[in-house]
């Protein structure tokens, strides 16, 4: 995963917003998913279709594209065009009113679908449907606890102050909710293969007597210039990076 900085939406997304909420039926509903069985009904359902629905979503998934480096917010593969954009709810759209049509809660996620071993299964936002999770990439410090492993896991090395529920939350939300690994997972292969890549990289340098501090930094200056990082950028990310701190 890597951070990812929210800036301001697309104008026209703004003023579509900002009409959306002088609406009175807007401020009629529910701040926050009604507790009652009965006035749940039709919460998620009101607030998609007669409003979230109505936002311009071309200009979101621009948007999101450029603030993501082409990567999903998630697993961090390709995001190739606007069209492979699926517009993820942070905090789920049928929890709440604000939220469901604020994009500072908008990420772009992939179509949810890998392959582990012979199998299709889902992630992402594709699994995650309406869960709520703690792990967020758009808070800077979480992602710098992002952590992997030589055969391509990742996993949070959770700093001092964190609770024991907080680190079983993360833990849950990279291993169910979004399911990040696997031992056969598309996923953590293509992240081993591009740990391997970043370690062979500083291995080369090694050896031409050219691996210094600056040349590191280059390395990860040239990735974070991109329009389009490669695919699990956050891999090499963090291996140069934790180079950076041992040296």
């Amino acid at each position: 995963m890597i951070y990812i900085k929210k800036g301001p939406p697309h104008r026209d997304v703004a003023l579509k917003v900002a009409e959306i909420k002088r609406d009175p039926k807007w401020k009629a509903i529910p701040l926050t998913r009604p507790t009652d069985p009965q006035e749940q009904r039709g919460y998620g359902s009101t607030l998609r279709t007669n409003y979230f629905d109505q936002l311009p979503k071309k200009e979101i998934r621009a948007t999101l594209l450029r603030e993501q480096h082409y990567l999903c917010a998630y697993c961090m593969r390709k995001l190739p065009n606007e069209d492979s954009v699926i517009i993820e709810h942070w905090f789920p759209l049928s929890e709440a009113r604000d939220t469901a049509i604020d994009p500072q809660n908008f990420l772009g996620s992939c179509d949810g679908v890998y392959s582990e071993g012979q199998e299709r299964r889902s992630c992402c936002d594709d699994n995650k449907r309406g869960s709520c999770i703690t792990i967020d990439p758009r808070k800077e410090w979480m992602m710098d606890c992002v952590q992997y492993e030589h055969d391509g896991t990742i996993y949070f090395d959770a700093p001092v102050g964190l609770s024991e529920q907080q680190k079983l939350d993360i833990d849950n939300d990279i291993n169910k909710v979004l399911c990040l690994n696997g031992k056969e997972s598309e996923l953590t292969i293509g992240r081993e293969r591009v740990y391997r890549s970043a370690k062979n990289m500083l291995e080369k340098l090694r050896i031409k007597n050219r691996c210094s501090v600056s040349a590191v930094q280059k390395l990860i200056q040239n990735i974070e210039a991109q329009e389009q990082y490669p695919e699990y950028a956050g891999v090499m990310l963090f291996y140069y990076k934790r180079w950076l701190k041992n040296h």
